[in-house]
């Protein structure tokens, strides 16, 4: 019971309590409501002060660095510019403007900008922009609620013009918290250092405005092809509106999207008073915009390279390596770095090219009509050439070209800088002739002997002349004048290949010589190169011939200075003595020589004395001319890009001519001549001795043994040459004179009587100037031993080796000359020779026996008769055996019976014929042609070699020729 009524009190208190406490329940649910509320903010305001102590400890301590911001430090993709000085105006004006990677700009200070780009801007953009301190705090708590209230895709808005100028320079643009909270900061600290004049600057210099334009000034040239301090209003705010959406809001794409916007953008001007009037407002509405076309881009003569898909010059693609490889240096960093600074780093580069030399060079290269007729024609390729001219002494270049005709893209392959090809002989001026010079191992009267005969000392190589021919004792400055290949191997030789290879790559800037190869006997005498050399280098080797020995580095820029103007870089050429004046003076004094008796004399113009050198490689396959004359020096190439034989006509030298008589009109040239160092004295100096010269020396029987020149008064010989002797000489023979020479035939001239003089003489076996025959095959022994036996005794200058007149002595029984060394009697009319001890006629040429009665040669094995004129074997025709009574020759008065007639000839065999398959062969049918008949015993010699009829040995008793064609050059 008691269980039961506590059981039902509690059942009523519990019923009681749940009446009165439904009240305090729902009391107790709100305060613990409010308890979670407070409880939450106090976490909240706590976590948040925790979060700005621990932020602003993060920020003081970990990124005080990054929000420090100095504007300088950051390089704006700025356009740099070539610039060129304009003779006329007296002004450097702009010759090319490079856009970079990320296009172009071009930077305009506060004070020259458009003041209606700053009030667009503003008022489109940051309308408080000169209220706040770089951070519009309403803008950026929209933007947090944006990030926590909002699903739009726009996560951070609201960033002011100084926020908007950060993402630009520093391209720190990632959408995180950090990124925004650290852009905040560095917007702070930036107005802390700059006014908001520059940071309009920076932010109107900075923006893109799409079409690869950067800057209100590139956009300004883009959309409407005018400078951006003229723009008006409305085009301002053109501009302006493209740079929320370039893709969007680009006036040549969308030009709806663009005008939408510009009249949002008026009207907020409007609105924030910057544009005054209502009606000002709506006459800029109504303005028609009418956007530049690219011909008024490009009437403004600035290129833009990388814009507008301009194609560049050679002379500006030279310019773009030069400057690279030059940053490459500077700044340490490989090629593409360099590259992408010079695009984008706003250099100013001054050319020190001359645009009307460069127009002269375009002009004849624009065409190949220009080229000289002679050379032989590809099928399948058309003719190139390269051209590099500059100025010598201070090693400017002037103007280049690196190809025939329109130019299709820019930075392609220059020939004129880029192709490395054989320089053939125009290496010799610089590998041979002007080291052994300087070093006094030669003078230009030195004699060399040009002769297959000579070996070198350090290699078992010797090259052929390209005539194939040897002009036995020549002057090094004839060797130079037809280009003797033997003598720049004999100087080579004498310098080893070594000394030749340092020359060229260490004092005269050839730098493509790199490898082993090169360092070779072939390669520095004739310009057989490994890869070969370039145009531009080729040219800047010979400034030490044109400037006293001085090697001048060419160049294609003076300086590099950075977009502010501050110099970078002072391009002073490289300059250095390679060689002594007077090595300079002789070299040019026989490069005159060359051009005007040599391989160069096609290249004349007027009375301008110009020195000069051709060249060509092995098989014609590239040729050369490099020239100077007292103004300016040019390097000129012609060949086919895949290299081919086009023959040995050198269009270069008229390629040359063509630039250079109208540059220097143009330039207002004077014809004049070379200049002497001061101080040098003309002498004139024999050259077989190297002394002062005599009379004699002059009237030697080779010729004139001088030459005058000038020279330093330390380097004048004191004594004269006595070596030269005066001698009576038959000048029929050219020999000695003999008893039975005509009075009328001798004469007075000098020979060398090497007991007067102990230096060394050349003494070749040959005439300087003579006219020499071909070798006879040493298949014909007898004729080869005669031809060697006439080449043992040809020095004929020299008084103890002069022998008695062949040509005037005269046997005393019949009257006809004695030949030598032989001793048969010469005809006087028909020249052929009788040997009085066999009683036969015998042929001057090839040396075999003459028939009397036909004059047939007589085969020496066989018996039958040759045709002199043709080589073949002949058989005798009817006319001939009929004639065949009387001798067709007659022997020297007094000497031999009359020959005997030979028997009766036979005809020739006939052709056989051939017996079919099942006949027995039959007799062979007699021939029905004459043999040969059987010469008498008597008159058969004994058997000898059958020799080629139309080659000759020399006939010593023959004048010589003094004065043969010069051999063309290699």
């Amino acid at each position: 019971m008691l269980k039961d009524w506590f059981k039902n009190l509690n059942k009523k208190k519990l019923a009681k309590e749940a009446v009165v406490g439904t009240g305090s329940v729902v009391g107790r649910i709100i305060g613990l409501a409010l308890k979670i509320v407070v409880t939450v903010l106090l976490i909240a305001i706590c976590s948040g002060f925790l979060f700005v102590v621990i932020f602003s400890a993060y920020v003081r301590n970990t990124m005080k660095d990054d929000l420090t911001v100095t504007l300088d430090e950051f390089s704006l993709n700025q356009t740099s510019t070539i610039y060129y000085f304009n003779k006329d105006s007296q002004q450097w004006e702009v010759l090319e403007r490079l856009a970079g990677l990320k296009g172009d700009r071009q930077w305009v200070n506060y004070e020259d900008l458009n003041p209606w780009f700053e009030k667009a801007a503003v008022a489109i953009e940051d309308h408080r922009f000169y209220d706040h301190h770089g951070v519009d705090w309403f803008r950026t708590f929209g933007a947090f609620y944006t990030v926590f209230f909002s699903d739009t895709d726009d996560v951070f808005g609201g960033s002011t013009l100084t926020q908007q100028l950060l993402k630009n320079v520093t391209h720190y643009d990632d959408f995180t918290v950090k990124r925004k909270l650290t852009e905040i900061f560095r917007a702070l600290e930036l107005e802390k250092t700059y006014t908001k004049e520059q940071i309009i600057e920076w932010y109107l210099n900075a923006v893109f405005f799409g079409n690869r334009c950067y800057g209100v000034q590139s956009a300004s040239l883009k959309y409407f092809g005018k400078d951006q301090s003229e723009l008006t209003a409305a085009e301002c705010a053109c501009i302006i509106g493209i740079t929320n959406n370039p893709s969007a809001y680009n006036p040549y794409l969308h030009p709806v999207a663009n005008k939408d916007r510009q009249e949002l953008i008026l009207k907020e001007m409007y609105d924030e008073g910057y544009i005054e009037t209502e009606a000002e407002y709506k006459r800029y509405k109504a303005q028609k915009l009418t956007f530049g076309t690219k011909e008024e881009l490009e009437g403004d003569k600035q290129r833009i390279i990388g814009v507008d898909g301009d194609v560049t010059s050679w002379y500006v693609d030279a310019i773009i390596e030069d400057v690279i490889h030059k940053l490459m240096e500077l700044k340490e960093v490989d090629y593409d770095t360099a590259e992408t600074l010079l695009f984008n780093a706003g250099y100013r580069i001054y050319a020190t090219i001359d645009m009307g030399v460069q127009d002269i060079i375009d002009e004849v290269y624009s065409t190949f009509d220009h080229l000289p007729a002679g050379y032989v024609r590809s099928s399948t390729q058309d003719l190139q050439s390269a051209i590099v001219l500059m100025d010598p002494f201070t090693g400017d270049i002037l103007g280049m070209s690196g190809g025939i005709g329109k130019k299709e893209y820019s930075r392609g392959f220059n020939r004129a800088t880029q192709m490395e090809r054989s320089p053939g002989s125009t290496i010799k001026p610089v590998a041979s002739y002007s080291i052994c010079l300087d070093k006094h191992l030669v003078w230009p009267w030195t004699i060399f002997d040009d002769s297959d005969q000579v070996r070198l000392k350090g290699t078992s190589w010797y090259p052929n002349n390209d005539d194939g021919q040897n002009d036995g004792g020549v002057t090094l400055r004839y060797a130079l004048q037809v280009s003797i290949n033997t003598v720049a191997a004999q100087m080579v030789d004498m310098l080893t290949p070594q000394v030749s290879f340092d020359q060229l790559v260490n004092k005269l800037g050839m730098t493509h010589m790199i490898v082993p190869n090169d360092v070779s006997y072939a390669g520095m005498a004739l310009g057989q190169l490994t890869y070969g050399e370039t145009v531009r280098e080729m040219c800047q080797s010979y400034t030490p011939l044109c400037n006293k020995g001085i090697y001048t580095e060419g160049r294609t820029y003076s300086r590099i200075e950075d977009a502010n103007g501050k110099l970078v870089y002072e391009n002073v050429p490289e300059s250095h003595a390679a060689l002594s004046e007077t090595t300079a003076y002789y070299m040019t004094d026989m490069l005159c020589n060359a051009v005007n008796h040599g391989t160069g004399w096609l290249s004349k113009f007027g009375s301008m004395e110009i020195a000069g050198k051709s060249g060509g490689s092995s098989a014609w396959k590239d040729r050369w001319y490099i020239a100077y004359t007292p103004y300016l020096l040019a390097a000129c190439w012609t060949g086919y890009d895949i290299p081919q034989n086009m023959g040995s006509s050198n269009p270069a030298t008229g390629m040359w001519k063509q630039v250079m008589q109208e540059v220097h009109k143009y330039l207002g040239y004077e014809d004049t001549k070379f200049g002497v160092p001061e101080g040098m004295k003309r002498v004139t100096i024999c050259c077989d001795t190297g002394l002062l010269a005599s009379e004699a020396c002059e009237h030697e029987i080779r010729g004139n043994r001088t030459m005058t020149l000038y020279m330093r008064p330390e380097d004048i010989p004191t004594s004269i040459c006595e070596a030269h002797v005066y001698t009576s000489i038959c000048k029929d023979s050219m020999d000695a004179a003999g008893d039975d020479c005509p009075e009328a035939s001798i004469v007075k001239l000098s020979v060398l009587d090497t007991d007067k003089y102990d230096g060394e003489l050349t003494l070749p076996l040959y005439f300087r100037n003579g006219y020499y025959p071909k070798q006879v095959s040493p298949d014909n022994e007898e004729a080869y031993k005669a031809y060697q036996e006439k080449l043992d005794s040809a020095t004929r200058y020299v008084l103890d080796q002069l022998i008695p007149c062949r040509m005037h002595n005269l046997d005393p029984d019949t009257g006809w000359i004695i030949e030598y060394p032989h001793g048969y009697l010469i005809n006087p009319v028909t020249g052929m020779y009788y040997d009085k001890e066999k009683d036969i006629l015998i042929d001057q040429y090839s040396m075999l026996q003459i028939d009397w009665y036909t004059g047939y040669l007589i085969d020496a094995e066989t018996g039958e008769f040759i045709d002199p004129h043709t080589g073949e074997k002949v058989y005798l025709t009817e006319e001939e055996l009929a004639a065949y009574t009387t001798p067709k020759y007659q022997r020297p008065p007094g000497y031999g019976p009359e020959p005997v007639l030979p028997p009766e000839p036979t005809e020739p065999p006939q052709p056989t014929e051939q017996p079919g398959p099942d006949e027995p062969p039959g007799p062979t049918e007699a021939p029905d042609v004459t043999p040969a008949p059987t010469p008498i015993p008597t008159m058969v010699p004994t058997p000898e070699p059958t020799p080629e009829p139309t080659e000759a040995p020399w006939d010593p008793t023959m004048p010589i020729i003094a004065s043969p064609s010069p051999s063309p050059e290699g």
